[in-house]
């Protein structure tokens, strides 16, 4: 915003604009306080202080005196008479220009400041303004305000929100000082956080953990507490004189956020992560209210056993919520709604998978192909050239891809079961596989090769111990017998593990009879 980047990493707040780093206090927009005041105080309030600077203005209307070289005292606000510094006093001229006076210099025009909260001004200059009804003095001090800045600096979350939805100002919030408070910036200007520009949000026992946006509301999602009024909804209005207001309008009973980086969005539905699985924010159909439901009843329990939920990282891509966690991925897909009978309080749950020895540190999208970061500081992408080999590898090794088939157990678990014939429908390639085995009373066993029956024939790619001449590219459908007798169940696993093979499986048909009980 207003060509910087801005980088909020809990400890400073930090600004970027193009070719150096530094801490937003050192850009830090200095506000005019008082405007319109007369040498012994009053004036009109302007600006409020702002929290990332040590600076500000007030303006006064010289005093015009019988004297020419009388000084006049023109005191400073009182409440930060002391402890001043860097004081830069200017007056403006006769052709209504601010010029910069010094001491005992401009014509015998000068300031003199001490530790009493005033400054001292003599000469012509110094005496009613050249421009009706404007203050001709202009005094910029600076002071120290322990903890102001960090206010903002300590903050570990934010969101772009404004009023009706705008994306104009930066929220900011987890602050483990001030857990349930957070700040907003001033309309368009992100170096300017104004100290009277703040909201109490919910309960004190409880952090701000992230922000989604829904419907031109602002969420603040915090972590768990114990009345269970986790998110806090508001809405950007503007009063009478066109003063931006952010009014509480709804208070949700929801399961507390967990992650700061568990936030994505999917299908414009804001989903966000929780110690028992990933909810979503919703409007509920009766009553228009916001609510929250469950979205990953199929990977929840899994979720809920992993450690350091804490410092998971989410993204939406494509038509996928992803949630990076200990070297693994959690994927939710919008693209497969199902309607869950054992989850009676959610509309539906997204279809549900996991990859397992990701190094996934964080993740991101660039030029359409889904990237990560892994925490030694490599950068990693997946593959995006489905015809390529090299496509097929993890950063050099073979990747060892398997679809674990759930047990069968046929009609009647407890009958004995004769199977005598299985078959695969894998997706077709220049290179690619399977192997199949088979769970028997506990004892895995490989039983059925698929060999190079799968694959086509490509330039490219000549395996001569695997050579085809096949230019059929699609699916094909690949079976074999199998002989298991008198057995109440079995389980299958149909894998491959041969480096830059591609492997997909369409569908796995088995053929069984059941006969009299079965006796273990």
């Amino acid at each position: 915003m207003g060509k910087l980047f801005f980088l909020l990493d809990g400890k400073t707040f930090l600004a970027f604009d193009g070719t150096s780093v530094f801490p937003a206090t050192e850009k830090a927009y200095v506000p005019t306080l008082l405007i319109g005041k007369q040498p012994e105080g009053g004036g009109t309030l302007y600006e409020p202080i702002n929290l990332l600077g040590k600076k500000w203005t007030e303006t006064f209307f010289g005093k015009a005196l019988l004297v020419t070289d009388q000084p006049c005292k023109y005191y400073l606000s009182s409440t930060f008479s002391t402890e001043f510094h860097d004081v830069v006093t200017e007056i403006m001229d006769k052709n209504g220009n601010w010029v910069t006076v010094t001491e005992n210099n401009l014509q015998n025009d000068y300031w003199i400041f001490g530790n009493a909260g005033y400054i001292t001004l003599g000469g012509t200059l110094s005496k009613a303004t050249p421009i009706s009804g404007t203050p001709n003095i202009r005094v910029t001090v600076t002071k120290v305000r322990e903890g102001y800045a960090d206010r903002i600096n300590k903050c570990k979350v934010a969101c772009l929100y404004g009023v009706s939805g705008g994306l104009d100002r930066l929220f900011v919030g987890g602050n483990s000082d001030y857990k349930n408070i957070d700040h907003y910036s001033e309309y368009d200007n992100l170096l300017y956080f104004p100290d009277t520009f703040y909201d109490d949000v919910g309960s004190a026992e409880s952090e701000i953990v992230g922000y989604t946006v829904y419907n031109n509301y602002l969420t603040a999602h915090k972590s768990k507490s114990n009345d269970g009024r986790n998110i806090i909804v508001r809405s950007g209005t503007l009063d009478a004189d066109g003063n931006a207001l952010f009014n509480t309008v709804n208070v949700v009973q929801s399961e507390g956020a967990v992650a700061r980086h568990g936030f994505a969005y999917l299908e414009s539905e804001p989903l966000f992560l929780t110690g028992l699985g990933i909810y979503a924010v919703t409007t509920s159909e009766l009553t228009g209210e916001r609510c929250s439901q469950l979205r990953s009843y199929y990977i929840s329990k899994a979720l809920q056993e992993e450690q350091n939920l804490a410092d998971s990282f989410a993204l939406s891509y494509q038509n996928f919520y992803l949630l990076a966690v200990n070297n693994k991925i959690y994927i939710l897909d919008s693209l497969q709604k199902n309607f869950e009978k054992d989850s009676p309080y959610s509309n539906y749950q997204y279809e549900c998978y996991y990859f397992t020895d990701i190094a996934a540190r964080v993740l991101y999208e660039e030029d359409g192909a889904l990237c990560f970061g892994t925490s030694d500081g490599k950068l990693m992408r997946f593959y995006s050239d489905t015809q390529s080999a090299e496509s097929y590898h993890d950063n050099g090794a073979a990747i060892n891809a398997y679809w674990e088939i759930p047990e069968v157990s046929g009609i009647s678990f407890y009958k004995k079961k004769n199977f005598r014939h299985i078959a695969l429908r894998l997706a077709s390639g220049a290179q690619t596989g399977a192997k199949v085995s088979v769970e028997v009373k506990g004892i895995w066993k490989e039983i059925f090769d698929t060999g190079a029956r799968a694959r086509y024939f490509n330039w490219d790619y000549i395996d001569f111990n695997n050579i085809v001449f096949s230019a059929d590219r699609t699916p094909k459908t690949i079976g074999g017998k199998i002989k298991f007798k008198n057995v109440d169940k079995v389980r299958f696993r149909i894998q491959n593990s041969v480096k830059n093979e591609s492997f997909g499986l369409y569908s796995f048909s088995l053929e069984f009879t059941e006969t009299g009980n079965y006796k273990g």
